[in-house]
């Protein structure tokens, strides 16, 4: 019993730190925290991900669609849930039957192309199908990994930032919602994983507090450099 509870507690100690980062950059400038979180739980856990990770950001996601709620643009949420929907059947058939070494394979190349679509400075206008499109693309990425942000930033990127987040952490609050049961059918988010997220749960809120102090002070665009870099060397790391 000891040495279960040492050994869980030496797995989730980087999750933690992880978690705490990933609230903080989320709270921050609207995505991330799954670029932080998921090359850290795959390397240590890969049985969190996608479901602790996923229930966990909830409460991210929760708190930052409350705060920016004012400046949540329904419609792009409503277009890309839609897109989303074929993504996470997408997403839920890969996932079905992926083993460990595969799961490690797959984040990385997720977490890269992430960084990719970010750095790549690629503008696209924000219309019906490019809606459509990028959350087809983010639910199957989100699904398998929890990793599905970065194709939705790179539609909002221009955006005033409570504009981005509000509207990001909303899509991102019914897409977490409507994937856990079916998470649970295929056995990737049970008892363990609920717990797990559960515990994550005080690292977030402190995360999502100074969050909330940092955004009037910190420059978006050096805080994003750095979430990027982080998220491209774990990403390489993995792939090698």
């Amino acid at each position: 019993m000891t040495e279960t509870l040492l050994h869980e507690i030496l797995v989730l100690t980087p999750a933690l730190i992880a978690m705490f980062a990933g609230a903080l950059i989320q709270g921050t400038i609207g995505f991330g925290s799954a670029l932080v979180v998921a090359p850290i739980l795959v390397t240590t856990d890969p049985a969190l991900l996608p479901g602790a990770s996923m229930f966990a950001a909830l409460f991210i996601t929760l708190h930052v669609w409350w705060r920016e709620r004012g400046s949540v643009d329904a419609a792009f949420v409503g277009w890309a849930t839609i897109g989303r929907v074929p993504g996470m059947v997408i997403g839920l058939t890969i996932l079905k039957d992926l083993d460990v070494e595969s799961m490690e394979m797959l984040v990385g190349l997720i977490v890269m192309m992430g960084v990719l679509i970010s750095l790549s400075g690629w503008k696209v206008e924000v219309r019906r199908r490019s809606i459509l499109i990028t959350g087809l693309v983010s639910g199957i990425a989100g699904t398998t990994t929890s990793a599905g942000g970065p194709p939705l930033a790179l539609l909002s990127q221009n955006w005033p930032g409570p504009k981005l987040r509000g509207t990001l952490n909303a899509y991102f609050t019914i897409s977490i919602l409507t994937t856990l049961p079916f998470l649970h059918l295929i056995d990737r988010f049970n008892m363990r994983e609920l717990v797990a997220g559960l515990l994550f749960i005080p690292v977030i809120w402190i995360g999502m507090v100074a969050s909330g102090f940092l955004i009037p002070h910190i420059n978006q665009q050096w805080s994003r450099s750095l979430v990027l870099s982080f998220s491209g060397a774990s990403a390489v790391w993995l792939l090698l």
